[in-house]
């Protein structure tokens, strides 16, 4: 199984590049289907302005996650613009007790 990490990092001007940024998503997938987790407190994590993006993507990733699992999967794999950024891919039976941890706390789209 597979599994991708999409963080939300704002476009703020005293914020270093390499500043911690909240994971707002986990994505695992396995063969040809994809679970979808976020963080259920995503809103007090994001600026007014995004909010509304957020909101329209989530909308989004639950039916690509059905229709374009793969597809899908790859694209979160490889976020690196505003407000999303991908943190980490890779093999969640190397990565440890984060995984885990992570969709204990998350809720499924």
């Amino acid at each position: 199984m597979e599994f991708c990490l999409v963080e939300y990092r704002p476009l703020l001007p005293h914020q270093p590049p390499d500043a911690k940024a909240p994971i707002i998503l986990l994505a695992l997938q396995d063969s040809d289907s994809l679970q979808i987790f976020i963080e259920p407190r995503w809103e007090t994590y994001v600026e007014g302005g995004d909010k509304e993006y957020i909101s329209e993507l989530i909308s989004d990733l639950r039916a690509r996650a059905i229709l374009q699992p793969n597809e899908l999967f790859r694209q979160l794999g490889a976020l690196s613009l505003h407000p999303l950024r991908t943190r980490a891919r890779g093999d969640a039976s190397t990565a440890g007790d984060e995984i885990t941890n992570l969709k204990a706390q998350f809720v499924e789209l």
